[in-house]
């Protein structure tokens, strides 16, 4: 039950901060620079803008919960100590380590290749010049 209490005051707090800082200033930004005063079609802009965002988060939530789901069916697949989640697990705590020291001391380790391919092109006189 604690769980549930924790999760749901920082999901109100989280969704409280993003309306005070982005939704509310925006919708207020659109509003005043709706000229015309007309009552119907200030209603009108609220209403298609408030459905906007709604289906918006509808769907990117959807698609999060999707990506969500298989991983999670991934990963039961695989079983919970299986080589290859182990194998995936140390390769990115290394390349979690190597990325701090780099950003740490920059020229303490070499570049990896796989995620600078433009000094391969370099490297092999690929480029045109």
């Amino acid at each position: 039950m604690l769980d549930l209490l924790l999760i749901s005051t920082l999901g109100f707090l989280g969704s409280f901060g993003h309306c005070a800082g982005m939704c509310g200033p925006l919708t207020v930004a659109f509003s005043l620079s709706n000229s015309r005063n007309e009552k119907l079609a200030t209603f009108r802009f609220h209403l298609l803008l408030n459905l906007g965002r709604i289906a918006a988060y509808a769907v990117v939530g959807a698609a999060i919960g999707g990506l969500g789901s298989v991983l999670i069916a991934g990963g039961q697949m695989a079983g919970t100590g299986s080589e290859l989640r182990r194998a995936i697990a140390l390769l990115t705590g290394t390349m979690l380590i190597w990325f701090g020291v780099v950003q740490i001391k920059p020229g303490l380790l070499p570049r990896l290749p796989l995620l600078h391919p433009i000094d391969l092109l370099r490297k092999s006189d690929i480029i045109v010049k």
